[in-house]
């Protein structure tokens, strides 16, 4: 019996108020969502790479120029120039003649050398009254050979115009009669030459004196060092 009572108060109460309204008033209730914030998707930054620590190069050192390594002066009495058979080496001079004022150019050369007893048979057969060396002394036979290789006629030249260095002692030619043919130049024209033998002194049993191709051997670096064979 009570399920039946309640049954009927609750069709009661609903009815009553359905009946009381004529006209529903029809709420439509929408749910209202909470305005979200757009979230835009944000480019994720790349990570950066951290550089790795660079090696700080060594320094290095600056190459310096080449220097240029002075070419020695050749002739003098320290370095004479060298004397060698097999390569017929000849040498150029210069010089100005006071004389004519004009610059004199002419090729030194040597054709034979004879020593000492050698040479001096040739200057006694040259001439019987040629006086021997002084004792300590030997005669040094010279052929020469000259180039005029300048523009100017060459006037005087003779075996007086060169002189021997032996054993720091310097020598001009030897006072006797030269073999034939004697070397004296009086006039060679340019690209002449000839050629012809001196005489000259040395201490005796000197083995490497030095023979100059100028009579001042301390003003033009003109001095040869010769080797007895």
């Amino acid at each position: 019996m009570r399920s039946s009572k309640y049954l009927v108060i609750i069709s009661i109460v609903v009815f009553l108020i359905v009946g009381c309204s004529s006209e529903p008033e029809v709420i439509v209730v929408t749910a209202t969502e909470e305005p979200t914030e757009e979230i835009k998707a944000t480019d994720t930054p790349e990570p950066t790479l951290t550089p790795a620590p660079t090696q700080t190069p060594e320094p290095t050192n600056t190459p310096k120029p080449p220097t240029e390594t002075p070419t020695p002066v050749v002739g003098t009495f320290d370095n004479p120039h060298p004397f060698d058979w097999k390569d017929s080496v000849t040498w150029a001079v210069e010089y100005e003649d006071w004389l004519s004022e004009k610059t004199i150019k002419f090729e030194f050369g040597f054709l034979d050398i004879k020593w000492g007893d050698e040479c001096w048979a040739m200057v006694q057969n040259a001439n019987m009254f040629n006086d021997p060396p002084d004792e300590g002394k030997e005669f040094l036979c010279v052929k020469m050979w000259v180039k005029n290789i300048g523009d100017n006629p060459i006037e005087d030249l003779s075996i007086y115009d060169f002189v021997t260095v032996s054993n720091g002692n310097v020598y001009e030619a030897a006072s006797v009669v030269e073999p034939n043919p004697q070397f004296n130049i009086e006039g060679l024209f340019p690209d002449g030459e000839t050629s012809g033998w001196g005489v000259y002194i040395i201490d005796d049993n000197d083995s490497e004196p030095m023979f100059s191709f100028s009579d001042s051997p301390t003003e033009i670096n003109s001095l040869v060092q010769l080797v007895r064979p």
